[in-house]
């Protein structure tokens, strides 16, 4: 893997002479998070990507379409709301099937109808029978300088900017309304802050009812490597999924 990439990630990567070697130190990877398989021959079950879906990589981490396609079929909702909607995922999909679909985030995107908005704060002046937030994990990509960014925010700022946000949200779905949340734990440095479990607790607090959830394997980051040398120098298991929360406002 290139140093840039890793530097991302690791202030201190530790230098690796051999660049034929996959992981660092092979005896202290333990493998993947999804257990119960022989190989990687899972890897050829993952829904590949949506060769149409616009610009998704201008973000890293970017919504598959496929999340947004699954939740429309299981909810058919009539009006969709994205306030976290990056490049306009949420949209894309919606468009290719009717379905109204208003975005915002606080970094817009105009080339695909995001418009300027902070999740805590729009006023879209109607309700949605779904709403869809891909929640950055704390700091692990920090996308900008906004104030209002919760990716430049510290742990306790964060939960407390998305506990508003979430109150935001309930207020503006529909009676038996979806509130669909992406979001993946964070291994920082030898410990896993539980961003799920919080995200999942803080739902509930805010008055949902957590309806269901789906692991979303992970296949589209730029490489393994970077999975295997994180953790095979902090000791933990490679990250291979997210988390779909599926809450409903009762």
């Amino acid at each position: 893997m290139s140093q840039p990439w890793v530097s991302q990630y690791d202030l201190e990567p530790i230098q690796n002479q051999d660049h034929s070697k996959k992981v660092l130190q092979p005896n202290t990877f333990h493998g993947y998070n999804v257990w119960g398989f022989q190989n990687e021959d899972w890897r050829k079950n993952i829904v590949k990507g949506e060769p149409e879906q616009p610009d998704k990589e201008f973000y890293h981490g970017s919504t598959p379409a496929f999340v947004i396609e699954n939740l429309l079929k299981m909810y058919n909702p009539k009006s969709v709301l994205d306030s976290m909607a990056g490049v306009g995922t949420t949209g894309f999909v919606c468009g290719k099937y009717g379905i109204e679909c208003d975005m915002f985030d606080i970094y817009p995107y105009p080339k695909w109808n995001v418009q300027e908005g902070d999740a805590e704060f729009i006023e879209p002046n109607k309700t949605y029978d779904l709403i869809f937030n891909h929640i950055p994990y704390l700091d692990m990509v920090h996308y900008g300088e906004h104030e209002s960014d919760l990716s430049g925010m510290n742990e306790t700022t964060f939960f407390h900017k998305l506990e508003r946000i979430m109150l935001k949200n309930h207020s503006l779905l529909n009676n038996n309304g979806i509130y669909a949340v992406l979001v993946g734990d964070w291994r920082f440095g030898k410990k896993l802050i539980p961003i799920t479990a919080k995200t999942t607790l803080l739902a509930l607090e805010c008055g949902f009812a957590l309806q269901d959830e789906a692991v979303k394997l992970t296949a589209e980051q730029k490489s393994t490597g970077i999975q295997e040398y994180r953790a095979a120098k902090f000791g933990y298991l490679a990250q291979t999924f997210d988390m779909v929360l599926m809450f409903r406002k009762e």
